[in-house]
């Protein structure tokens, strides 16, 4: 569970981020610009598509969602909260951080080390 959470979930989602960045900056430096917008379209798809599975978790009967509603009663600000989570790339230390609570890995984390 501790390695799959934090080596195979926390570690290589960040390192994946920090790897494409430089991959960006590469293309930038060598003025491939077609490139350059290619990755940084590749780069916002996944963003998009967590915002909606998250949003879609959120209208589905779960434990988890129920935790979430007693934290955050506001359905506005649960949507809110997923989109700035999900904007600043913190959703994955938020979502590590609760399965490590709980010592069961949240369900939007399931198919996390296989993307």
């Amino acid at each position: 569970f501790w390695i799959d959470i934090f080596l195979l979930v926390l570690v290589l989602y960040y390192a994946d981020i920090l790897l494409d960045l430089k991959q960006l900056k590469v293309f930038a430096d060598q003025r491939l610009y077609d490139y350059l917008r290619f990755n940084a379209l590749g780069l916002l798809i996944p963003p998009v598509l967590t915002v909606w599975e998250a949003c879609h978790w959120l209208q589905q009967p779960s434990p988890e969602r129920d935790h979430f509603d007693h934290l955050v009663a506001s359905k506005l600000m649960q949507k809110i909260i997923i989109v700035l989570a999900v904007a600043t790339q913190t959703h994955v230390i938020l979502l590590v951080m609760w399965s490590v609570r709980f010592k069961q890995k949240h369900p939007l984390l399931q198919g996390a080390k296989n993307a």
